[in-house]
């Protein structure tokens, strides 16, 4: 399935709401196509080749998510990661 808006056959990514699909470049815009119809259309959620969530809480909201140490998770969940190597370094735990 090409992107929706330019027919682009790379660079793929599905919208988890609705299911359509926009490819990651930039076409004649300043910013992705898939990043411009999750703004858009106030979408939130995207699939690669599986849902792309939170591995330790399954947030799906993709504004929030972040790749640590290989592994993707949430704002949240990188804090708690972040604030437990650093008691470790320090002895804490």
């Amino acid at each position: 399935m090409p992107c929706s808006y330019c027919e682009a056959h790379s660079h793929l990514i599905t919208c988890a709401d609705c299911h359509q699909t926009f490819c990651n470049t930039f076409k004649g815009t300043t910013i992705s196509h898939i990043i411009f119809h999750l703004k858009k259309n106030a979408h939130k959620r995207i699939m690669i080749d599986r849902p792309v969530v939170c591995e330790l809480c399954g947030e799906s909201n993709v504004f929030v998510l972040r790749r640590m140490d290989g592994m993707v998770c949430c704002g949240s969940c990188g804090m708690i990661g972040v604030m437990m190597e650093r008691w470790l370094l320090m002895g804490r735990l």
